[in-house]
């Protein structure tokens, strides 16, 4: 779409009529993404956190689901604990 943030408002030009959605970043954590646990580490308890979470063992709360997004495709799915394995691995 490539719109541009002028004035406080984002604009972009299209020659067809379309249902746009804009949104708004999620809000700024004190913990760093991949943080699931929020405490203060990034560890295997994160990555166990998000796989209890894919197996419908638990429910995360909108900040927990932010931060379980680590590969950033908007989804928290396995992807993310593996991620975060390969991070602590020191792959990534």
């Amino acid at each position: 779409m490539q719109a541009v943030y002028e004035d406080g408002f984002m604009v972009f030009t299209t020659e067809h009529f379309s249902y746009y959605v804009i949104t708004t970043a999620v809000s700024e954590s004190e913990f760093e993404l991949g943080d699931v646990n929020r405490d203060g580490k990034i560890n295997i308890k994160d990555a166990t956190a998000i796989q209890k979470y894919v197996a419908k063992l638990v429910e995360f709360d909108e900040e927990q689901l932010a931060l379980a997004d680590f590969n950033g495709d908007t989804k928290v799915n396995v992807k993310d604990a593996t991620t975060i394995q390969k991070k602590i691995a020191g792959l990534i």
